[in-house]
């Protein structure tokens, strides 16, 4: 979801167990926050659904470590589920998390599931434009591009199999 109001979660929780035909989301990750939005309403929404039965777990895509540090201290606060994973962008180009999101993953024991594969499509693109200016460099670069699109999807489905068969099912 991409606001986090308590209205926009329920809806869009709703919205998409009936889209899935599913009675409970194995992982509900909130996306996207904005300054003006109240995380804190947010993660109480979220702990309602979980507590319902109708989310398993929490997870976040595109915060920053400060905002999933105050997310989890909220969470202790009030005694809610604690987000279980993060989504952030990282590839061979874009390393910053290895600052500070790698470190609080492991301190916090939080699963990571990296978006963008080894190179999101605009990297791709500048490395391709590289190519054509030198001529040289066009096959190689057309071999690497290749190799790392096919990389990138054999490891999203190698993330994906790892993450479903970790998943654990209530009895």
């Amino acid at each position: 979801t991409h606001r986090l109001t308590r209205d926009s979660i329920m809806a869009e929780a709703e919205a998409s167990l009936q889209r899935l035909g599913i009675d409970t989301i194995d992982l509900y990750q909130i996306h996207w926050p904005t300054p003006d939005e109240g995380l804190e309403e947010a993660w109480r929404a979220i702990a309602e659904l979980i507590q319902a039965g109708k989310v398993r777990h929490a997870g976040v895509s595109n915060f920053q470590a400060w905002r999933i540090a105050r997310a989890l201290g909220r969470c202790e606060v009030n005694r809610w589920a604690l987000p279980v994973a993060i989504q952030p962008r990282y590839n061979l180009l874009f390393r910053q998390p290895e600052r500070d999101l790698i470190p609080l993953c492991e301190a916090e024991s939080l699963g990571l599931a990296a978006k963008g594969g080894l190179m999101e499509r605009a990297e791709r693109m500048i490395l391709f434009g590289i190519a054509l200016l030198h001529h040289s460099l066009f096959i190689p670069v057309l071999w690497i591009l290749l190799v790392l699109t096919t990389a990138t999807a054999v490891g999203r489905f190698r993330r994906v199999w790892s993450a479903a068969s970790q998943l654990t099912r209530p009895e």
